[in-house]
């Protein structure tokens, strides 16, 4: 009897200990412009502009160079090595550096400015690879 009299005490204090550290944390984040929540109201007053929805268009805007690396299933030859690296040069005129290693799976090539990794994915896949993960640097 007396295990349980001292546990239920414990318990309530952890509890409310935890939810002053989410209330605590939802409010330092709002304030550091990094809000959990993701939608966006329309009024850049609230976020500064540092809401997700502007922080991709700013992204989009972007003149820096990025390197991608695609990790690739499927390439077993030079010659899917070079199906891979035409699909990105005859489909993305600003790719550069564009190299395919088939014996580590790796698609990588650098971009200026910014590159929907989505439809480059699709676009792989069109051709019989599969697609098991993408980097940017």
């Amino acid at each position: 009897m007396f295990l349980i009299e001292w546990f239920e005490p414990l318990i309530i204090v952890a509890a409310i200990s935890f939810l002053g550290l989410v209330i605590f944390l939802s409010f330092y984040l709002k304030k550091k412009g990094k809000a959990i929540m993701n939608d966006c109201s329309g009024s850049c007053d609230k976020c500064g502009g540092q809401c997700k929805v502007n922080l991709v268009k700013e992204y989009k805007k972007s003149k820096t160079l990025n390197r991608y690396e695609f990790y690739i299933e499927g390439m077993k030859c030079g010659m899917c090595e070079e199906h891979v690296c035409r699909v990105i040069r005859n489909s993305y005129d600003k790719a550069k550096k564009i190299k395919a290693n088939h014996h580590k799976g790796i698609l990588s090539f650098t971009y200026d400015g910014y590159l929907d990794a989505k439809k480059v994915k699709e676009d792989i896949e069109k051709l019989g690879y599969r697609v098991i993960g993408i980097v940017r640097k």
